[in-house]
């Protein structure tokens, strides 16, 4: 299997999980070799400097884990520049749509995790106080 790096990865994240969400959508395409461009929260900047501390304690070269400190419209911009080469987004439906048509039109490859709730679905046979426990924790977990 041959993989080979396409560029700068454009990944924009929410407030919600400021260090996890941004991590995951950013190793793998670091691995491969490309360069990441975090657009974080404008709400956890702190979080995004911590994250590109770490990046480059680990190793990884100045300039390979970046942030962006931009606001949204600044982000259609990014979009529309030939040098991207793909985006990672995490959020709302409704920013999400707007970032999907916009990368559609650009042909920027990419993916998106849209906001939501997933099911909980709870069997008869299940230990009734534990799943409400289990339900919360995992509701908490990613809830900021």
């Amino acid at each position: 299997m041959l993989t080979q790096p396409l560029g700068p990865i454009l990944v924009v994240t929410p407030y919600s999980s400021p260090f996890w969400i941004p991590f995951i959508a950013a190793i793998s395409p670091m691995i491969l070799g490309n360069s990441i461009l975090l657009k974080h929260s404008s709400s956890t900047p702190q979080c995004a400097l911590a994250l590109q501390r770490l990046f480059t304690e680990a190793g990884f070269d100045q300039g390979e884990f970046q942030n962006v400190f931009i606001d949204n419209n600044q982000v259609r911009h990014l979009i529309k520049d030939r040098h991207l080469r793909g985006m990672r987004f995490v959020g709302s439906l409704h920013s999400g749509k707007q970032l999907a048509e916009l990368a559609g039109e650009n042909m920027v490859k990419s993916t998106f995790e849209l906001g939501g709730n997933d099911p909980f679905i709870v069997l008869n046979d299940a230990n009734l106080p534990k799943a409400v426990q289990c339900a919360y924790e995992s509701r908490m977990l990613v809830n900021g």
